[in-house]
């Protein structure tokens, strides 16, 4: 139940106040390709998209994802 607890407030800041996420590891759903989840470093958010920037850790790669639509799980900071 904690954990759930936990998902569910990490949930409410990336939807809510995702700006002071930057720096944060998430791991994000992905519907297409074989793989569905994968983790990245969010390193930028634009207020008027409302689009969080992550760097993909697998092939390095910036991707531009809507929290409001996209899965996504805080998984620690740039520090852990």
């Amino acid at each position: 139940v904690q954990r759930w607890f936990e998902l569910q407030d990490g949930q409410r800041i990336l939807v809510t106040t995702p700006s002071v996420l930057v720096g944060y590891r998430v791991e994000v759903y992905r519907a297409e390709g074989t793989t569905q989840w994968y983790t990245a470093v969010i390193v930028s958010y634009n207020e008027a998209t409302r689009d969080l920037t992550v760097t993909d850790d697998t092939v390095l790669e910036e991707h531009n994802e809507d929290p409001c639509i996209v899965q996504m799980r805080l998984i620690g900071d740039g520090g852990t």
